[in-house]
């Protein structure tokens, strides 16, 4: 169906033929460049899987397991992600029933406003978007840190910059191109995550320069003593243990969220009704088998004492035990094959991490600039309507994704951060995703419930 972009720009009745272009400038940028209301429907099945898999599947199980498992040692941290992945799978498939009666677009929004209320489905939107932008800004600050571990003199500003560019004209380029990209970097990193599989149980049998010990002597244990303050245990016993696995299930949160990302898509499915059921039900999961294979096989390697992976216990003082560490060679990945005696694999490793930070970062901004779209149009005031709410002429929404991409700016913080501190600001832009995620999830479940009970 054909819209009549004219028809809501028209000027009101009262105004004079001559002033509508001096009075009325957003509307006539309304009607000139964002004249449509609709997205494009062009994803196929293979290019929502596509998109949601390259969402899921960022820099957490890459980077953020060392922290996990500095924190809860091998077995709290495979604890941790079983906990996680409970709670994950309970909401996807909570989701996939809901969208398989239900296939609209923005289901997100559309469940919580439809079964609950219409303030809760509002509220679930904009944190939605919230969360997304946080997401895609601590993603680039990922993705530009580990350009900081190659020998040359690439400053993190010039990164950042470099990826901001690419994010932006990677959602510009219309949805079927991304969601060709997004198919191929589905691929690219189901391969990198075999790789390191098969790379991991090759290293504990021996393989590589250097000798991992299959007996465990590699850690001095199982489990950590506790919480530390500097190296001296602060909550020590069972319960320092059990706080341990508690705060590394709240970490672990993020990284196993992005599965709902496929819901995102149904305003641009060729096949909603078809599809979207179909990949909501079994996306999510191959990441979740994935990260526990990948946590299991981790915590058998590497040493969570080890000072090259992220300790945030430990103060960075000097003369502490983590002084003059770089952050890019904090990836466990990486502390693993540097232990084996590899010396060809470890700077390969960071161009791929990179590589998966900058495309979930990519889909981030594709999930946000779509959140913001549906938000627009569902708006009461006529101005955001024309301008946010509306499309070029392929279908492309330009005004949201640029607006969804201002947040960006927030990555150049890391900027003046010293190589020691690039995880800081990462560590809080994920608490202000991981947050409000869990906010929208438990406003999920409640629609859930309310629609079972119907």
């Amino acid at each position: 169906m054909t819209l009549d972009a004219n028809k809501d720009v028209e000027a009101p009745t009262d105004t004079p033929v001559q002033n509508r272009r001096g009075l009325d400038p957003i509307r006539r940028l309304g009607n000139e460049v964002f004249a449509k209301e609709c997205l494009d429907r062009k994803l196929s099945r293979h290019h929502i899987t596509g998109i949601a898999f390259s969402g899921a599947v960022g820099i957490g199980i890459f980077q953020t397991s060392g922290e996990v498992i500095s924190l809860g040692g091998p077995v709290g941290a495979l604890l941790a992600y079983i906990f996680a992945s409970i709670v994950i799978f309970s909401v996807m498939r909570s989701l996939a029933e809901m969208v398989s009666v239900r296939p609209v677009t923005a289901p997100l929004i559309d469940f919580p406003h439809t079964f609950v209320d219409e303030a809760l489905g509002f509220t679930v939107g904009i944190m939605y978007w919230l969360a997304n932008c946080m997401s895609m800004v601590s993603l680039t600050i990922a993705a530009a840190m580990f350009t900081q571990y190659w020998p040359s003199s690439f400053s993190m500003t010039s990164a950042i910059f470099v990826c901001l560019l690419a994010l932006y004209f990677g959602n510009a380029c219309g949805v079927q191109l991304y969601g060709r990209m997004e198919w191929v970097f589905k691929w690219l990193k189901i391969c990198i995550i075999l790789g390191l599989v098969i790379l991991m149980i090759a290293i504990k049998a021996g393989a590589g320069p250097g000798y991992v010990d299959s007996k465990f002597e590699i850690s001095p244990g199982y489990n950590p003593p506790g919480f530390l303050a500097g190296d001296e245990p602060a909550i020590g016993g069972t319960r320092g243990r059990i706080l341990m696995v508690w705060t590394c299930t709240t970490i672990a949160m993020f990284q196993f969220m992005g599965g709902e990302i496929v819901l995102v898509t149904a305003g641009e499915a060729k096949h909603p009704m078809r599809d979207l059921p179909i990949a909501a039900r079994y996306m999510y999961t191959l990441p979740i088998i994935s990260y526990l294979i990948l946590i299991l096989l981790l915590g058998l390697n590497v040493n969570y004492l080890d000072p090259r992976i992220y300790h945030p216990h430990v103060a960075y003082l000097a003369g502490s035990r983590l002084d003059g560490i770089q952050t890019a060679a904090r990836s466990p990945f990486v502390v693993v094959i540097e232990n084996a005696g590899i010396r060809v694999l470890p700077g390969f490793l960071d161009a791929c991490f990179m590589f998966s930070a900058l495309t979930a970062a990519n889909s981030a901004l594709y999930v946000s600039s779509r959140t913001l779209f549906t938000l627009a149009l569902r708006s009461s005031k006529s101005w955001i309507r024309n301008t946010i709410g509306r499309t070029n002429n392929g279908h492309t929404p330009l005004a949201a994704i640029t607006v969804s991409f201002l947040p960006g700016g927030l990555a150049f913080l890391a900027v003046r951060a010293r190589e020691r501190a690039f995880q800081e600001p990462i560590h809080i832009l994920t608490k202000l995703y991981t947050g409000p995620m869990l906010c929208v999830f438990a406003a999920e479940c409640l629609a859930f419930l309310r629609f079972m009970s119907a």
